[in-house]
Formats: C-alpha cells, sequence, structure tokens
C-alpha cells in the first residue's frame, strides 16, 4: 500500500471531527475527551490526540488511528475503510478495485430497481397501498424481479456463481429456478452502504412463503447485519437511540413516518452481533415488535441480549394494530408517538403489569438473570 496516500488521506481528515460524529467529544488540554464508542461507560476515558490522529480508551484499550477506527465502527476491512476515508478526503483511489461481486451485486440491484420504475405497475400498485412513496422507493432502493435475469446476466457478464451465490438462481428436483422472481426487492446494504444480499416479498396471497433472503455467503451474513442501518445510522447517532421493529415494510413504514432511526433484524431472531453494532450508535433501543404472541415472545427474547451488549431496552406495547406498518396505513403516526412515549423499560416491564403475582415473581427473576449476567462495567 501507497503510504503516501496513507499519510495524504490522514492529513486531509480531522480525526476530532471524524470520530466525533460517533461520540461527542470535549477538548480536555491538549486532547479531545468522551465516552467511548466501544464500551458502555459513565465517565468519559476516550481520548482522540488531534496532533498524531490517535484514539485510545483507558477503559478498554481500544486504540489507533483513523483507519483503524472506521474498521471498527463500520465493521469493515482495510480495503473497504481506504475508500471510505479516501472519499471523504476527496481523494480518487485509481488503484482502488472492487470486488467481481460487489460489482455485479450492484449491477443486479440497478438493473431491478430499474424494472420496478418501468415496468413494475403491480409492485407500484402494491407499495402504494401500503402507503409507500417515491422518496422511500428511492432511499431504501427497492426494486422488482419482474422478468428472469438469465438474459441480463449474461449481457454484463455476471458469472452464474454470483446469482447462486445471492439466492437468485437455485436448482431443484424439476431443474433451475428464480426464487425471487415476481417478488419485490429489498436490497440489503452494509454498515458503510455496499448492496450485500436481497430480501423479497410476494405480492399477492399465494402458496408461496410470503418473504425469502439471500442465504450466507462469505461477504453476506444475516445475523451480522440490520436492515435500514445504513440508511438510519446517522439518525441513530445524532439520538442515541434506535427502533428495532420485525420486518421490512415496518421499516419502510416507520421511515415514511419520519423516524429514520428504525431497524429490523433479517429474517432471523436479534443476535448477539446486530445489538452489538447498535451498541456502538446508540444507548437506548425501543422494541416494537408485532403485538402477537410470537412478537411477544421474541422481545422478551431481545431484551437479554440488547442488555448484555451495553443498551437499556425499552419494549413497546402495541395495542391498536398488529404491527408498526398496519398503524402508518391507518394513518395512526400519532398513536405511534404515544406508543413509543409510553414505553417501558426492561425493569418497568418485568415487574408491573396485570399478569397474576406468580408471573410477576417468574418476571421479576428473570430480570434479576439478566441483570446478573450482563457483561456490562457499570453495574
Amino acid at each position: 500500500m501507497n503510504n503516501t496516500l496513507i499519510d495524504e488521506i490522514k492529513n486531509r481528515i480531522d480525526p476530532v471531527e471524524l470520530i466525533g460524529e460517533y461520540t461527542r467529544l470535549e477538548k480536555k488540554g491538549k486532547e479531545y475527551r468522551g465516552l467511548c464508542p466501544f464500551h458502555r461507560e459513565k465517565t468519559p476515558s476516550f481520548y482522540v490526540n488531534a496532533e498524531t490522529g490517535l484514539y485510545h480508551c483507558f477503559g478498554c484499550g481500544a486504540s489507533g488511528n483513523i483507519f483503524k477506527f472506521v474498521m471498527e465502527m463500520e465493521n469493515v476491512d482495510f480495503q473497504e475503510a481506504l475508500r471510505i476515508l479516501a472519499k471523504r478526503a476527496g481523494i480518487e483511489l485509481k488503484t482502488y478495485k472492487e470486488s467481481p461481486y460487489a460489482i455485479a451485486i450492484k449491477k443486479i440491484a440497478s438493473y431491478l430497481h430499474s424494472q420496478l420504475k418501468e415496468q413494475g405497475s403491480k409492485a407500484l400498485a402494491y407499495l402504494e397501498s401500503r402507503g409507500i412513496k417515491n422518496n422511500i422507493i428511492e432511499k431504501f432502493f427497492l426494486g422488482y424481479y419482474k422478468n428472469p435475469i438469465n438474459s441480463f446476466a449474461k449481457r454484463e457478464s455476471i458469472d452464474a456463481k454470483v446469482l447462486y451465490a445471492l439466492g437468485l438462481l437455485k436448482e431443484g428436483k424439476q431443474g433451475f429456478y428464480e426464487p425471487f422472481l415476481g417478488r419485490l426487492i429489498f436490497p440489503i446494504f452494509s454498515e458503510s452502504g455496499k448492496i450485500i444480499g436481497f430480501g423479497g416479498r410476494v405480492l399477492d396471497s399465494t402458496s408461496q412463503i410470503k418473504y425469502i433472503n439471500s442465504q450466507d455467503s462469505e461477504w453476506y451474513k444475516k445475523g451480522n447485519h440490520l436492515y435500514g442501518f445504513y440508511e438510519g445510522k446517522g439518525k441513530m447517532r445524532d439520538m442515541r437511540k434506535a427502533i428495532l421493529v420485525e420486518g421490512y415494510m415496518d421499516v419502510l413504514a416507520m421511515h415514511a413516518m419520519g423516524y429514520d432511526n428504525t431497524v429490523a433484524s433479517l429474517g432471523t431472531s436479534l443476535t448477539v452481533h446486530q445489538a452489538e453494532v447498535l451498541s456502538r450508535y446508540v444507548d437506548e433501543v425501543y422494541v416494537f415488535y408485532d403485538a402477537d404472541s410470537a412478537g411477544r415472545a421474541a422481545a422478551s427474547r431481545a431484551v437479554p441480549i440488547l442488555f448484555n451488549a451495553g443498551v437499556i431496552p425499552f419494549i413497546v406495547s402495541n395495542d391498536a394494530a398488529k404491527d408498526p406498518a398496519e398503524l402508518y396505513e391507518n394513518s395512526l403516526s400519532g398513536k405511534v408517538a404515544e406508543l413509543l412515549g409510553t414505553a417501558q423499560d426492561f425493569m418497568d416491564y418485568y415487574i408491573k403489569g396485570d399478569e397474576p403475582a406468580t408471573e410477576l415473581v417468574k418476571n421479576a427473576r428473570k430480570m434479576s438473570e439478566i441483570i446478573k449476567n450482563t457483561k456490562d462495567s457499570f453495574l
């Protein structure tokens, strides 16, 4: 790697300004001090030196330069951190080459987006029926898998193994087929803004599974990412709060109502890794899951995972609709604000309520176990 290029990037980027976008920094002598973005703490022990461009936390030991910082915060390798910082510095990376997979995925996403805009009357009608307007379509780069992708892939020299890896092409008992065909497409972005996979939804009532996702691959592991995270990380960082919902349409609806700090796990229960990613940006997470028994059970599973990652979970009790998307479709944005405003922190959630005393005792014990098992140093 060209050290001159690295030095030029370092010279053009103010480390205090960069790192200050993730945690508030105040001048302390010759350095800047703030709460560490890598672990939860009450007393600031994280320092940034504007002259050397280095940071160090005396609490958890995290240290490095702006490249290491971006790698850790954005969950990327050095090459991607280099690309992000070079773009920020206004430097063109002539030697930077995206992987063939990344190039192919980007082409496919653009093609599916154009299919939605140009030939997706059915998909557009569905989105309109759910209240999703063009600004949200563009923000999330939604697409439509209207036609078989083979001819496009051949024209763009996209290898079939990429289609297999993305789950766009599969082999069944009766030959090859395209599982996403006829579905509304949700591109999935990494924390740094690269498209790494797809989600797909049927547009009518059929015997098919309602939602499908790209399978795990070398560049995409659904347990490591959150839908809407890239689109909402700026708002999450500013507010230090996130709203966690269950599905793609819930994310779109919440963003349409102005709750840009909303994310969803990707077809799985919340994972430890997803909670840790959130903990770098927020102090509180509002769990706004579906109102059915499955949603309540999923919320209960998410609480200890979030708390152990160093964030305070709040549970939103939705008595007005089955999910946030339905609230939006029924023009109940005001109700959303009310539900978020009356959300219970996890302690109240476990020790208060209308349940019989025996259930409250069980819940109190569960809360005690969560606190006892936390790795958080503030307890």
